[in-house]
């Protein structure tokens, strides 16, 4: 139950229920019962101490403390502290550590940092410990408070190691890996992600190849080059996981030098990531031998789509290096058919205006409008000159 179904609950009882609490208990507390028939919070305090299941009562309370302290209540430490005793009488450890959590995240609304990580590092539960102070971490975060989230997330990375079951661990040190990220420490990302990778090298399972992946263009991207390779060979070989494998190539040619680089670009199967690969060296390390390279690459995809993609991005790129002639010049001389030729001006000219380039835009519409305006197919010149027209619109008719 929710932090708002429990307060709603609790109101609606009273509402139905206070003309007929007449017992002698309740009546000693005049101040209490009066304030609860004009104030929702009140009330619901006054229902939830009522309840007689401890788990219950503690739950209750730790959401209506929570909520008081958001809104400065007066009673909220009485809310806390009914929520601490009842969660002392919580017996089964793994619903105590889960009240914990969530009277951890309390008291950080409460403005109590270091009683927030004191509660959730008391969690008997190695798995929910963790949880918990991942949850601090996330909460400091938000409220750019990065030295004690950055406490929480070595805590609860050291604490990682305690939990026994493998799926678990790895989602722990993911979700770590992650705030880390967040966080732009390159030294925990570097200690997250090698765990990762550590702890799989001993036992694969195919399930979390989506993580290896993560990991690997984790450490790629900080410049972990070592471990990146060791997660490229847990993916197994290009025909076994391609995509994963591709994504980890690009993310390493991005940050690694050109002679591993291209040893690596060998590796790739499909000839479109090849292609972008080969762009992103040729932007890395601007040379006559470099653009050739991406060119010829480019000219290799076998899928029409595609290459049409990788021609537009490639455009672009010599557009935003070298100025809208060089590109243009490029896409004349790079054998595209008429009607590739067109399309590649076209999504050319939309790049332009994404940019801010508007007069970029002007030069390849015209010559599309042309080529378009020739097409010796009816329904293909139509198709193309409707696109034109579109970009025109957009343009204010320019």
């Amino acid at each position: 139950m929710n932090r708002w179904m429990m307060l709603s609950l609790c109101c609606f009882v009273y509402g139905c229920g206070a003309p007929v609490l007449k017992s002698k208990k309740l009546t000693q507390r005049p101040s209490l019962k009066t304030q609860a028939k004009t104030d929702l919070q009140t009330a619901a305090l006054f229902f939830a101490e009522k309840i007689p299941h401890s788990k219950d009562r503690s739950a209750a309370l730790i959401s209506i403390y929570e909520l008081m302290a958001q809104n400065k209540h007066p009673l909220t430490l009485r809310a806390k502290q009914g929520g601490r005793i009842a969660l002392t009488q919580v017996k089964d450890l793994w619903d105590k550590g889960r009240l914990q959590a969530n009277l951890s995240r309390a008291l950080l609304v409460d403005s109590l940092p270091m009683e927030a990580v004191k509660e959730a590092e008391s969690i008997v539960i190695p798995g929910a410990r963790t949880s918990a102070l991942i949850q601090l971490a996330t909460l400091f975060m938000e409220k750019e408070m990065e030295t004690p989230a950055s406490t929480c997330l070595m805590r609860a990375f050291a604490d990682a190691d305690e939990i026994t079951e493998l799926s678990e661990k790895i989602s722990q040190l993911n979700k770590i890996a992650e705030l880390f990220v967040t966080g732009s420490s390159t030294q925990g990302q570097l200690g997250a992600y090698g765990k990762i990778i550590e702890i799989l090298e001993a036992q694969m399972a195919p399930a979390f190849k989506g993580i290896v992946s993560q990991a690997a263009i984790g450490l790629a991207r900080v410049g972990d080059e070592k471990n990146a390779q060791r997660a490229l060979a847990l993916l197994g070989t290009p025909k076994q996981a391609q995509e994963s494998t591709s994504r980890v190539i690009l993310a390493l040619v991005a940050h690694l030098p050109l002679d591993r680089s291209e040893r690596l670009i060998k590796r790739l199967v499909d000839p479109y990531h090849r292609a972008l690969a080969q762009m992103t060296l040729a932007q890395r390390f601007p040379s006559e031998a470099t653009q050739q390279n991406a060119e010829t690459a480019i000219s290799e995809i076998y899928s029409e789509l595609s290459r049409i993609k990788a021609g537009v991005k490639w455009a672009s790129l010599i557009q935003n290096s070298q100025g809208p002639e060089k590109a243009q010049a490029w896409i004349s001389q790079s054998g595209w058919d008429r009607e590739n030729k067109a399309s590649v001006l076209v999504a050319l000219a939309k790049t332009a205006i994404a940019e801010g380039q508007r007069n970029w835009a002007v030069a390849p519409l015209q010559k599309a409008l042309n080529i378009a305006a020739n097409h010796p197919n009816l329904w293909e010149r139509a198709v193309q000159l409707v696109q034109i027209a579109e970009i025109y619109f957009q343009g204010n008719g320019w």
